[in-house]
């Protein structure tokens, strides 16, 4: 189990529209020794206290063919609860995903192409997890 080197379960937020990959990956962290966290939206998560908050979020950007939701981007980097989680952007066009990141212009942001190898999902979570506060 990789992700649990320490003592506390970090908790990772899950966003994405195919329910069969929330559970798929809800599963994953769960034997990886990571909190899921499949049942929140955004807004909720600024409102939790500090310690509650998720660590990383994993999120689908490419909710239509439009790409992604300009809100929902704007409230990531508008909030300040919000701005300080790392961010694991997914979704099936490597370019939109590249330049998503680009524009969210925040350190603490990967991107990986689905399908992705689940192996490769784990090593960034690891890397995102393991980067300064």
């Amino acid at each position: 189990m990789r992700g649990s080197a320490t003592s506390r379960r970090r908790r990772i937020l899950v966003i994405d529209h195919d329910l069969g990959l929330v559970e798929l990956l809800r599963g994953l962290l769960i034997d990886e020794g990571y909190q899921p966290l499949t049942g929140l939206v955004l807004d909720a998560v600024a409102g939790l206290p500090a310690g509650e908050r998720p660590e990383l979020i994993i999120l689908d950007v490419q909710f239509s063919q439009l790409g992604p939701d300009a809100a929902l981007l704007a409230r990531l980097n508008g909030d300040a609860a919000l701005a300080l989680i790392p961010l694991l952007l997914t979704a099936t066009d490597d370019k939109l995903l590249s330049r998503t990141a680009a524009s969210l212009g925040r350190p603490r942001t990967a991107w990986i192409a689905k399908p992705f190898d689940l192996d490769a999902l784990l090593r960034e979570v690891e890397l995102l997890l393991a980067g300064p506060p």
